[in-house]
């Protein structure tokens, strides 16, 4: 019958009280499945996981369900009970969350994003779960990880961070040949990734593209950003999934829009706040990895000597429905080019 999914807690998107299971039907379904193993299983209980699953904003309901099925069609002999916390950007809410779900001595703690997991790490304690995480961005240069073959501190995960900054400039010339003048929001307190940068502004030159650094490092960035915008006079924005651009997404996207710019943006999680043009690795094959790490962990293994996997898939998103789309003229190479189009 495959490995049994039983749903605590609330606010996940998607996962209604029509996707909950009852705590009957938790007990009921294992002595189903051992029975229908036969007797030898049956005289075998079943595993039984709990699994946290943490996020600093909210669990797209794709990405969630592309878990879900991962874990049931992946690790059959498991029964997965999943409680997931979401805490809509609040830092204090992300602390009692955190608290909550380390009292329920998960087998595993699933971060969903960088912030999460640097949260997560840096209140651990001896008895605390592994860690398996989702970071949009550099884990090593965050100094989350020690290393990507072999992370240390009892975590592992993926990351879906590959330089693409080059790749969305090279799109967003490609959609908009007229406008030259791009303003390209950068982390300017993460040096590690000096390569990104220097192959970013190869592209910019080959393209004769003026590339305008705009740094998001400061922590009043979205205050100022606005005006930085207006102040440039730019013709388009690109935006890689920089820690500051994750966290204030809406933000960013909504101050964007205000300026009447099109924009690609590093992730499809953007265009669900509104963004106009996305690239990055397909969200439902991290979870894939994700559950690979899952099924390492619950079988004895460390996390922290499991290597943390990187994106080997990578899609173009446009959304129709984006403000002011009617007036950008896209190009229709660009749309043809798009591996999905949202309408």
């Amino acid at each position: 019958m495959g490995s049994h999914l039983t749903y605590e807690g609330s606010t996940a998107s998607g996962c209604t009280s029509g996707n909950r299971w009852t705590r009957r039907r938790f007990f009921v379904l294992p002595v189903i499945w051992a029975l229908s193993m036969g007797l030898d299983a049956a005289e075998r209980p079943p595993i039984v996981a709990r699994i946290g699953i943490l996020t600093t904003g909210h669990i797209d309901v794709a990405v969630y369900r592309a878990f879900a099925t991962q874990l049931r069609d992946s690790i059959p002999h498991v029964t997965f009970n999943l409680i997931y916390r979401e805490a809509n950007f609040s830092k204090s809410q992300l602390a009692t969350q955190l608290v909550e779900l380390l009292a329920l001595h998960l087998d595993v703690l699933i971060c969903m994003d960088l912030f999460a997991a640097d949260f997560a790490k840096t209140r651990r304690s001896h008895d605390s779960p592994p860690i398996v995480f989702l970071a949009h961005a550099d884990p090593l240069a965050s100094h989350l990880i020690q290393g990507y073959s072999e992370p240390g501190g009892n975590l592992t995960g993926v990351t879906t961070y590959r330089c693409v900054d080059g790749k969305m400039i090279e799109i967003m010339r490609d959609a908009f040949p007229g406008r030259k003048r791009i303003g390209y929001l950068v982390d300017g307190s993460i040096d590690d990734d000096k390569d990104c940068a220097r192959l970013s502004a190869e592209v910019a030159a080959r393209d004769r593209v003026d590339l305008m650094k705009l740094d998001v490092s400061a922590p009043d960035f979205l205050s100022t950003l606005p005006a930085t915008l207006s102040a440039l006079h730019l013709d388009a924005v690109v935006a890689p999934a920089s820690a500051p651009i994750w966290q204030n997404r809406k933000a960013v996207v909504g101050a964007v829009n205000d300026q009447r710019l099109p924009a690609i943006y590093e992730g499809t999680v953007f265009l669900e706040e509104g963004g106009l043009m996305s690239y990055g690795s397909v969200a439902t094959d991290a979870m894939r990895q994700i559950v690979s790490a899952v099924d390492a962990i619950l079988t004895g293994e460390a996390a922290g000597r499991i290597p943390v996997e990187q994106p080997s898939l990578f899609e173009l998103v446009i959304n129709l429905r984006a403000p002011h789309f009617s007036d950008f003229k896209i190009r229709a190479e660009t749309l043809r080019r798009a591996d999905r189009i949202l309408e």
